[in-house]
């Protein structure tokens, strides 16, 4: 009955969760943030100093057999 009680005061309440923004300028805006955000982590950690590869998960045509 307390954690419940918590629950409720804390906003967790029935509501199904955080409402989604009203704002179309809002979700841009927090993607951007959390680009901003990894940049900056993998900067502090020193990660823009190593190698990065990419992949494809699509093979070349001559990788695939022939019938």
């Amino acid at each position: 009955m307390a954690a419940a009680a918590a629950a409720a005061a804390n906003g967790a309440g029935g509501g199904g969760g955080v409402p989604r923004p009203t704002n179309p300028m809002v979700t841009p805006l927090l993607t951007d943030l959390y680009q901003f955000t990894m940049a900056y982590a993998y900067w502090k950690a020193g990660k823009h100093l190593d190698r990065a590869v990419s992949g494809s998960l699509i093979p070349f045509p001559s990788s695939i057999p022939s019938p």
